[in-house]
């Protein structure tokens, strides 16, 4: 029994290394990223969205912001650059600074071309309205049919005006 108590006070110093490093590393990836300025309240960095589409879009954006100061981004990007979607929505939400200062009121719908991966990141002072059940179904039920035919530009606009009814 001493024995094991020895091996266990010498690997401990290891352990608690390589758990630092390891928390050290997850968040950094997502934040060392620079995310280039919005293109209005839809950027189409992958390209993919016809006019028609992101008009539309713009239009739902731009009146739920005047009607409820809420803030609705729509970004597409070609890949995610070997990252999870969810830490870079995050990333990408913090950095713009979506939603008004204090309340915390912006949604953040962000999709990954190469990977095929839609997020829906929310802020905080939403999350009552828009849970994650709620926004997954969005995504399964609204966007996935137009969306997984390359329709991007209705999938995307289709999952806005979505979210924006609730």
């Amino acid at each position: 029994m001493i024995s094991s108590s020895r091996t266990i006070d010498r690997a401990r110093p290891f352990l608690l290394a390589i758990l630092l490093l390891g928390s050290l590393a997850a968040p950094g990836a997502a934040s060392a990223r620079t995310w280039p300025q919005p293109k209005g309240y839809v950027s189409d960095f992958a390209g993919v969205v016809d006019e028609a589409s992101r008009d539309s879009t713009e239009a739902i954006a731009r009146e739920l912001r005047e009607k409820t100061g809420a803030e609705l981004a729509v970004v597409t990007l070609q890949d995610l650059g070997g990252e999870e979607i969810d830490p870079v929505a995050v990333d990408l939400y913090k950095a713009w600074g979506i939603g008004t200062k204090g309340k915390d009121e912006g949604v953040l719908i962000l999709l990954a071309v190469k990977e095929r991966r839609v997020r829906i990141e929310v802020g905080y002072g939403l999350e009552g309205i828009l849970p994650d059940g709620l926004c997954g179904s969005i995504i399964r039920h609204v966007m996935a049919p137009e969306l997984s035919q390359g329709l991007f530009g209705p999938g995307l606009l289709h999952g806005a005006a979505a979210v924006v009814g609730v």
